[in-house]
């Protein structure tokens, strides 16, 4: 369902990221553009950091992502690692 809000205050950011994390698709208006692009970028980091691998968070160490998770494997063992395929699991939703 596609959604409009208007503002972009704390009250309608709140509302607009309560109906993003339930599937919506959310619109912002706002007078100042300035607001609307820092919520949009926002919005990208966030994509990137969950569809993609190498910015997602290890499983077994929050604080560092696969590429540091990588990077360290690198340094120990000398060897060039590269990743040839995965395969992503999801639970729920």
């Amino acid at each position: 369902m596609k959604i409009s809000v208007l503002g972009g205050g704390s009250w309608g950011l709140a509302l607009s990221n309560v109906l993003s994390n339930n599937s919506h698709e959310v619109l912002v208006y706002d007078l100042n553009e300035k607001i609307v692009d820092k919520i949009v970028d926002g919005q990208i980091k966030k994509f990137l950091k969950e569809s993609c691998l190498l910015d997602q968070e290890y499983v077994k160490d929050p604080d560092k992502t696969v590429n540091d998770l990588l990077h360290e494997a690198i340094v120990k063992l000398g060897e060039n690692i590269q990743i040839g395929r995965f395969t992503r699991f999801s639970l729920g939703k």
